[in-house]
Order: C-alpha cells, then sequence, then structure tokens
C-alpha cells in the first residue's frame, strides 16, 4: 500500500509523505496564523478592557454588560464546529479573509452604534447584535486556520505549529491590556482605538 493510499489528501503536507520536501513557505504561512492568533486576542479583549467606559457612555448597568459579555461566549461557543465544517468546504485561504474582515468591522462598528435615541432599549441591542456577530466571526478563525496547518505543515512540525501559534495567542492576552490601556489614554477614548485595531484587522486580511 502506497504513502498516498495510507494518507490520502491533496495538502503540501501529503507531499512529504511522497518523498517531496517541503518548501520554507510553511514558515510564512505559521507566521500568518501566530500575527492572527495575537490580533484576535488583542481585538478579544479590546471590549474587556473598554467596558468601563462603554459602559458609562451607554449608562448600562453591570447586568447588561453581563449579557454582552456571555452573548460573545454563546455565539463563539456555537459557531466553532460549523466553521470548521465550512474550512473544510470552500477552503481556508477564502474564510479566514472573510472571518478577519467580519470580525474587524463588527469591532469599529460598536463605536457607530447611537445613545441618544428615542427607543432606550435600541443601543443595547445593537451592542448585543455585534458582540453575537463579533463571536461568530471570531469563532471560526483557529479551528480554520488548523486546516491551514494539515495544508502546508508536514506531520512531524504540527504539534509545535499549533503550539507556536497558541502561545502567541496567549502572550496578545497577556500582553493586550497594556497595549489597549496606553492606546485608550493616546486617544482619549475607546472609539478611535476600536477603529485602530479594526484597521490592523483588514490590513492582515489584505495581507493575507
Amino acid at each position: 500500500m502506497s504513502n498516498q493510499e495510507l494518507f490520502p489528501g491533496n495538502g503540501k503536507a501529503d507531499l512529504v509523505l511522497n518523498g517531496e520536501p517541503p518548501t520554507r513557505v510553511r514558515y510564512l504561512v505559521l507566521a500568518g496564523g501566530c500575527s492572527m492568533a495575537l490580533l484576535a486576542y488583542v481585538d478579544r479583549f479590546g471590549f474587556a478592557v473598554f467596558a468601563d467606559r462603554i459602559g458609562e457612555d451607554f449608562g448600562l448597568s453591570d447586568q447588561d454588560m453581563g449579557y454582552l459579555m456571555a452573548a460573545f461566549l454563546v455565539s463563539y461557543g456555537a459557531c466553532q464546529v460549523p466553521a470548521g465544517l465550512a474550512g473544510d468546504r470552500f477552503g481556508a485561504r477564502l474564510l479566514l479573509t472573510v472571518f478577519v474582515v467580519g470580525w474587524s468591522v463588527a469591532t469599529a462598528a460598536l463605536g457607530l452604534v447611537p445613545k441618544d435615541v428615542a427607543l432606550t432599549w435600541l443601543p443595547l441591542a445593537l451592542l448585543l447584535g455585534l458582540r453575537i456577530v463579533f463571536g461568530a466571526f471570531q469563532s471560526r478563525a483557529f479551528p480554520v486556520f488548523a486546516r491551514v496547518v494539515g495544508d502546508w505543515i508536514p506531520v512531524t512540525e504540527r504539534g509545535s505549529a499549533q503550539g507556536l501559534m497558541w502561545t502567541t495567542s496567549r502572550l496578545g492576552a497577556a500582553a493586550s491590556p497594556f497595549f489597549l490601556i496606553w492606546l485608550l489614554n493616546l486617544c482619549g477614548g475607546w472609539k478611535l482605538p476600536l477603529v485602530i485595531l479594526a484597521g490592523l484587522g483588514l490590513l492582515w486580511s489584505a495581507a493575507f
């Protein structure tokens, strides 16, 4: 039985099994994944760090803010499995670009939610909707990038690749509060920092 029969597929990693060496492009692909993981956690922590300012601006209670935090978590958890299936069906390169653009737009749109409107429930409803959208797009990034790892990284290096990506995400989580507070003080408010974070996501998408 041939290697191709033992390990079916047409990803770049499968070429290694048939005697062809991997190329250095895999390191660039992995760098893209690590930078995406870093960006994902910075954006994710952005709302948490700015939560007090956002709550004050919209006159939200602690319970309202809890709903906003929970909306992200519920959406994030619910969409992970469908995201993995979509990545297998439509391809990771296109979907990752769409996902990062989607959560970046949702991040920037938080600053466009109106405060002084006749319908007092509307701001909270819009914020909840954007948090759900943000969670849905973010949930899809890591399952789909696992497909990229399978396509581009040799079998013997996949554990290290995934470990490096997750380490980068945790470093991003640790550094995010310091960076975001600095950005908040520099800009004098929470809206412009969210636009800056969204811009970084759009730049990543263009590069990817």
